[in-house]
């Protein structure tokens, strides 16, 4: 069973690998292209349409997880043309929306420039939420291979449009275009195969009823979750120049691969884990998350060691040396780190009972956004980043406390706490070896570099046995 799941993740992990890649890609060609100002004003464009698209998808595509495992084959037919009709309605309400308030979001953010550029990009809102169900459908039909393909294929079309698109004309608006058009592009693709492979039938109220209560609770923590998110980057675009929140989106990000992989295991666990509660197997479900929590710790230990130390060399390598000042959130955001070896969200929709993810994600909202104006006003830009990062860990702490009542566990058996503390040190161990080289006065570059592969051979060889140890023995 694992194999097989590890394998589904290990395509889900690839293609949403290559398709973060391709996003960085952007940012760093842009960093390097554009003025701070520019590149700032496309960051704000994607900051307010990423922001807004998940409210108009009513976390429609997390009810196929949930719905297309269990109901009738002629039912399904009807839940996948119903979650796209719905979802088309949602992008134009969006689309018009964005126009609507195009020139609030100029005023607020502080930026003459963003009106024109929201009203070229708004098209986005139909394409945006429409899309969303695609992932959903190939995952639940078991084609994440074909989902790889497909996602990697874009996302390397629009890296290279966008680069290609700043070389030659250094005009934000004309990047946007190329970006709009590579995804009307997908957009028809995806319709188009989906006609292919599920003939369309008649909708079923009744079932679209469900879905929507269902995804209610969901579709509210999501936009908690999104505007968590992004609540952080609102407030230094409102309180900062363009400039500023530049400096402090380049450095305010989870991994981009670390955050795949937590987004991949999760869309193929969460139906594990909703079959498992059916079926009233609470020790199953907690060795699954066991195993999980285990695997993905050892990545995200290490990654969280090694980035901590190298952070200012990296944001240079990365995005110039105008973006030294990125290491301070950038920092900050890699605290999150630790918690994030358990998905908490995923077992929590797994086993039925998403008004808790709700509860501590609109905690996480409200108090993220009232600490983060605080500390803005306080300390700086960097203030948004420590408020996110400890109402997070507050948010955490109360998912621990329902988990562990509602699967009936003590605390010292929800999580495999002995290899999570050796995984811990041994990236702690390894990070104090190789820390001379970040004091040296080579490039950031080779600090990168040498720092990379010192620092991978030391946690090889320091952490070889346990790795080998939990191939054979259960882990707990």
């Amino acid at each position: 069973m694992y194999r097989i799941l590890i394998k589904r993740i290990s395509f889900l992990a690839i293609s949403k690998g290559i398709e973060r890649l391709s996003i960085l890609a952007i940012h760093i060609g842009l960093s390097y292209i554009l003025s701070r100002t520019y590149y700032g004003t496309f960051r704000q464009v994607l900051l307010i349409v990423n922001l807004l698209v998940p409210f108009f998808t009513l976390s429609l595509p997390m009810s196929i997880y949930y719905f297309f495992p269990t109901i009738k084959d002629k039912e399904k037919s009807s839940l996948i043309y119903g979650t796209i009709l719905l979802l088309f309605v949602g992008g134009v309400i969006l689309m018009f929306l964005l126009l609507g308030l195009k020139n609030f979001f100029g005023e607020r953010f502080h930026n003459p420039i963003l009106p024109s550029l929201l009203k070229i990009y708004a098209l986005y809102g139909i394409i945006g939420v429409t899309i969303s169900y695609y992932d959903a459908l190939l995952v639940v039909l078991k084609k994440e291979k074909l989902l790889a393909v497909i996602t990697i294929i874009f996302s390397i079309m629009m890296s290279i449009g966008a680069i290609f698109g700043a070389v030659l004309t250094k005009s934000v608006k004309f990047i946007l275009q190329i970006l709009l058009y590579l995804n009307a592009l997908r957009l028809i693709i995806y319709i188009l195969h989906t006609f292919n492979i599920i003939k369309p039938e008649k909708i079923s109220s009744t079932l679209l009823k469900k879905e929507l209560n269902y995804s209610l609770p969901i579709f509210l923590t999501s936009i908690c979750d999104i505007a968590t998110l992004h609540v952080d980057k609102i407030i230094v675009s409102i309180f900062f120049s363009a400039q500023i929140y530049a400096i402090y989106v380049n450095g305010a990000f989870e991994i981009p691969f670390l955050a795949i992989l937590w987004g991949s295991i999760a869309q193929v666990l969460i139906p594990e884990f909703a079959s498992l509660w059916q079926a009233r197997k609470k020790t199953r479900i907690i060795e699954l998350w066991k195993n999980f929590i285990t695997k993905v710790s050892i990545i995200i230990f290490p990654a969280f060691v090694f980035l901590f130390i190298f952070a200012k060399p990296f944001m240079m390598t990365l995005f110039s040396e105008k973006y030294t000042l990125s290491a301070l959130p950038f920092r900050i955001y890699l605290c999150l780190l630790p918690i994030r070896v358990a998905l908490y969200g995923a077992i929590l929709y797994g086993i039925g009972m998403p008004k808790y993810k709700l509860y501590g994600t609109f905690f996480n909202l409200l108090g993220n956004t009232l600490l983060s104006v605080y500390l803005a006003k306080k300390i700086g830009f960097v203030g948004p980043a420590c408020a996110t990062v400890f109402i997070t860990y507050l948010e955490v702490t109360f998912y621990i406390h329902i988990l562990t009542k509602n699967l009936n566990v003590r605390l010292r058996e929800l999580f495999p706490w002995g290899r999570l503390f050796r995984n811990l040190l041994y990236g702690v161990i390894s990070g104090a070896i190789v820390l001379p080289i970040n004091f040296t006065n080579l490039p950031p570059w080779s600090k990168l570099a040498i720092g990379g592969i010192s620092f991978a051979i030391s946690y090889i060889l320091i952490s070889f046995k346990e790795i080998t140890r939990g191939k054979t023995h259960p882990i707990g």
